[in-house]
């Protein structure tokens, strides 16, 4: 039987697990938000890099977006 499942006669259980699972919650949400923002952050770079360098270069390489290898890619 998993915490979130035991009964207690007061429900403290119930109410912690709510309350870890809340917290839980919003640790990942921060967490992915960094994460966000650090990729939009390297591509936001990446892009002004790339318009520079069509700028300044004739035959100016493409630009080459790498992703992170903990993503899957479908």
């Amino acid at each position: 039987m998993y915490p979130w499942e035991a009964r207690s006669l007061d429900g403290l259980f119930v109410f912690m697990s709510n309350r870890f699972e809340d917290y839980l919650a919003l640790v990942i949400e921060e967490e992915a938000q960094k994460l966000i923002d650090r990729y939009h952050a390297y591509h936001n770079f990446l892009h002004l890099e790339h318009k520079r360098n069509k700028e300044r270069v004739l035959d100016a390489p493409d630009k080459e977006v790498k992703t992170p290898d903990y993503w899957r890619i479908d």
